[in-house]
C-alpha cells in the first residue's frame, strides 16, 4: 500500500473520531450539569448528612471523576451565557435547559466564571465545595478569592475557582439571556 493512501484514509477517519469524542464529552457534561443542579438545590434544603444529599453527591462524583479520568481535569467555564466543559461548549436539550440555566445563573450571581477540578474528587470535598459556593453572597467581586481561601483553609487543593469576566454589555451578572 502507498503511504499516501493510508494518510488519506486516516485523514478521513480522524474527524469522525474527534466528533465522537466531542459528542461523548458533551453528553457527560450535560449529565454533570443536571447532577450539579440537583446537588446545589438540595444543599440549600438539607444538611450534609441527609440521605438524598449523599445519593446525589455520589452520582455527581461519578460524573466528575469520569470526566477527570478521561480528560485529566474538569473545567466548567462561563462565557457569556454559554457553559463550556474543558473548552467545549455544552449544548443543552429541552429537558436539560432548567439545569443549565440554574447552574449558569447561580455561578453568575456569585461572580464565579470557572470552576476547575484538578484531581479526583471525594465525597467530603465535593460537599464542602457545594456548601461554600452556595453560601457566597451574590454580586460580591471578591467571591472567587474568598471561596479559594476557604478551600485552602479546609486543605482542599483539587478545586479552584476564577472570577467571572463580565463584558461591557453585561449590566447584571445574574441575568441569563437567550
Amino acid at each position: 500500500m502507498e503511504p499516501q493512501l493510508l494518510n488519506r484514509e486516516s485523514d478521513k477517519t480522524l474527524p469522525n473520531v474527534s466528533e465522537a469524542i466531542g459528542a461523548d464529552l458533551g453528553r457527560m457534561g450535560n449529565t454533570l450539569v443536571t447532577k450539579f443542579h440537583v446537588l446545589m438545590r438540595i444543599s440549600q434544603i438539607y444538611d450534609p448528612k441527609n440521605v438524598a444529599l449523599q445519593q446525589f453527591t455520589q452520582e455527581s462524583l461519578q460524573a466528575i471523576n469520569a470526566v477527570i479520568e478521561r480528560e485529566g481535569t474538569l473545567s466548567l467555564r462561563i462565557v457569556g451565557n454559554d457553559l463550556y466543559l474543558n473548552d467545549q461548549r455544552l449544548r443543552y436539550s429541552v429537558e436539560g435547559f432548567t439545569s443549565f440555566k440554574y447552574l449558569v445563573t447561580q455561578l453568575r450571581k456569585r461572580l464565579i466564571g470557572e470552576v476547575l477540578f484538578k484531581g479526583f474528587m471525594k465525597d467530603e470535598v465535593l460537599k464542602s465545595f457545594i456548601y461554600l459556593l452556595m453560601s457566597l453572597e451574590e454580586e460580591q467581586e471578591e467571591n472567587a478569592a474568598l471561596l479559594n481561601g476557604e478551600l485552602v483553609k479546609r486543605d482542599i487543593h483539587t478545586i479552584e475557582v476564577t472570577p467571572l469576566e463580565l463584558s461591557e454589555g453585561d449590566e447584571e451578572a445574574g441575568t441569563f439571556r437567550m
